[in-house]
């Protein structure tokens, strides 16, 4: 590329796209200095699988071309390359030689550029490096740069060691309490013993509501008074403390050398702390779903949570504590609507099933819920109060995406009625339907009497353990749906070279890491729920030899909610579609990445291998 005007228009061109987007243009000129323009004619090659890179890699200026695998005189369509895309990437990755063979498609015009000057940009630019090393391998790492830290990556040590906590003995008077967060202006203090260890905590809040009530008066020892500790250790990510007192239903927490009450009491972090981590706080709405006096309240604050999850939903590695968060805020919003309907009495117990059951919603999507019936008896109350539930549910927010069941009582059942089901799908999983009913089994309780719950799996476990012949069948069924195999433009291209204008994300990506997980942790004896995480978790224990296969599924899944998180509360719907107009250069590159795990995972399932030693 002789002349400056060509180079700068090159330039102009690689700019554009990643990763050279990330680069100085001086850098980029140095680049296009020694490449040159290439062109090639329809169904030609530009280099052929096994053989060795030459000294250039090309990127693709104008025409699509494709990347094919052959094995055994057979082809497979592995991959379609586009505008800006690199071909030849993979000897930046370890590979010595060419995966796949490169076929045009069409006329297509390359830039040859030297490899040996593209390799030390890499070594400059992490962000450069970041999207290389995406062509290899699903990672839920990569965030672009921001403002703030991730919540991840922040201790709580950095956030609360500036104020000095307020404590207090057992024996200690509210009055004495009260009198000492009045003068040091705090809202908590600490009850701790001769030990220095964490009895207990109260809150200003909290003895508002006990005087209120008349359970306290000014002689009420804190040893009456206190509530049990939310503990988290100074080294703890910020996003480790969220989740802690969100499931105590707190705004303060004690740290401690460990974490635990045992260990010695470091101080006091409180919302306040943790929100400028964020720029806004979690638990603005959060604790007041305890005093929200109806659906109206619960709106605006199931309308605040979503708003924080899209906010912060900047990293698919986020997606884990996020989707805990989410989880638990639902929770939230349920045991509220329970107590103003008196709806939590003895002989009921409350599940999520699904998504939410595996503690991986965080759309405004209605969660799935069931009710299990303790008394034949009460079957007909309790299916009222079902109902009503899930229309208040509706009218807190959450939406309905799904066509609503012909029954919509059906969630609602006794003991005895979710056991024959169970023994249903079991024993004739074809006949009654069990594809329909997958999300069931993901069956986990919430509010109520948990030994209903754990009688339901206990026999669900058996009827599984009985006749493996189920696993096999849901085995079989995890195959029917395969992922796409590259983004070409603003369409989603299969195996067999069809291009759609939407990406099935639910369909082709999210369900069939679900499907697999659900399947494995039934063959290790794990009949109703668990995260689809934990799944792979307990897979990986089982089958170290097959870890990778377990990891870069895990990895692939908080890909696939990252997007489905952003794209679902971005636009109100439940994420399971996705218009490729929306994903980034490095998010098709990644999810590309992961539509191969999946593939692999797919794979290790069909040659049934894993049945034996599970």
């Amino acid at each position: 590329m002789q002349t400056s005007a060509i180079r700068h228009r090159v330039v102009d061109f690689l700019e554009r796209h990643p990763p050279f987007q990330a680069m100085e243009e001086n850098d980029l000129l140095a680049l296009v200095e020694r490449g040159r323009v290439k062109f090639h004619e329809s169904e030609e090659f530009v280099y052929w699988q096994k053989s060795a890179p030459g000294p250039n890699i090309f990127v693709i200026q104008q025409g699509t071309v494709s990347l094919i695998e052959e094995t055994g005189g057979q082809e497979k369509l592995c991959d379609v390359r586009g505008e800006g895309d690199i071909l030849g990437i993979e000897r930046f990755l370890g590979a010595s030689q060419h995966l796949y063979s490169a076929r045009t498609n069409s006329d297509v015009i390359l830039y040859a550029l030297p490899a040996q000057d593209f390799e030390p940009l890499l070594r400059k630019y992490p962000a450069a490096a970041s999207y290389v090393e995406a062509h290899a391998s699903v990672s839920a790492d990569f965030h672009a740069a921001g403002p703030r830290e991730l919540p991840s990556q922040v201790r709580v040590y950095d956030v609360a060691w500036a104020r000095a906590a307020v404590t207090g003995a057992p024996t200690d008077t509210v009055q004495q309490a009260a009198r000492r967060m009045s003068e040091a202006g705090a809202r908590a203090i600490a009850v701790l013993d001769d030990q220095h260890r964490v009895l207990g905590m109260l809150t200003t809040d909290a003895l508002l509501r006990g005087f209120g009530a008349g359970c306290f008066h000014p002689a009420t020892i804190l040893d009456k008074a206190m509530d049990p500790p939310c503990c988290v250790a100074p080294q703890s990510a910020v996003s480790q403390a969220i989740l802690a007192m969100a499931a105590a239903r707190t705004e303060f927490a004690a740290m401690t050398s460990d974490g635990t009450p045992t260990g010695r009491f470091e101080g006091i972090v409180s919302s306040a702390d943790l929100a400028g981590v964020f720029g806004s706080s979690p638990f603005e709405s959060m604790p007041r779903i305890a005093t929200a006096d109806g659906t109206s309240a619960l709106h605006h604050h199931h309308g605040k949570a979503r708003a924080f999850l899209l906010e912060h939903a900047t990293t698919a590695s986020s997606i884990s504590w996020m989707a805990s968060w989410a989880t638990e805020f639902d929770k939230h919003i349920l045991h509220r609507l329970l107590e103003l309907s008196s709806g939590g009495g003895p002989g009921l117990c409350w599940c999520f099933t699904g998504a939410s059951g595996r503690g991986e919603k965080l759309t405004s999507e209605l969660p799935g819920l069931t009710l299990i019936v303790a008394d034949p008896a009460r079957r007909e109350e309790a299916a009222t109060l079902y109902g009503d539930i899930v229309r208040q549910l509706v009218e807190c927010g959450y939406r309905r995406f799904d066509p609503p069941p012909d029954d919509p009582t059906y969630g609602c059942a006794t003991l005895a009625e979710w056991t024959e089901r169970f023994q249903g799908w079991i024993q004739n999983p074809i006949l009654n339907g069990v594809y329909e009913a997958r999300p069931y089994f993901d069956m986990t309780p919430v509010h109520g009497d948990t030994t209903l719950y754990h009688q339901l799996s206990a026999s669900a476990r058996n009827e599984i353990e009985a006749d493996r012949s189920f696993v096999k069948i849901l085995a079989h069924d995890c195959l029917n749906s395969l992922p796409p195999i590259a983004f070409l433009q603003d369409y989603v291209v299969d195996d067999s070279g069809a291009q759609r204008a939407s990406f099935q994300l639910q369909r082709s990506a999210l369900w069939p890491l679900v499907d697999v997980a659900r399947v494995l942790g039934m063959a290790a004896g794990q009949a109703l729920g668990g995260s689809t995480t934990q799944r792979f978790a307990t897979a990986t224990r089982r089958l170290p030899q097959h870890e990778r296969i377990f990891r870069e599924a895990s990895e692939t899944l908080q890909v696939v909610l990252y997007q489905q998180t952003r794209s679902g509360i971005r636009t109100g719907s439940s994420g399971a579609e996705l218009p490729p107009s929306l994903l980034s250069r490095h998010d098709r590159q990644v999810l590309k990445s992961g539509f191969r795990s999946i593939v692999r995972l797919l794979e290790f399932m069909e040659s049934g291998q894993w049945m034996e030693a599970l």
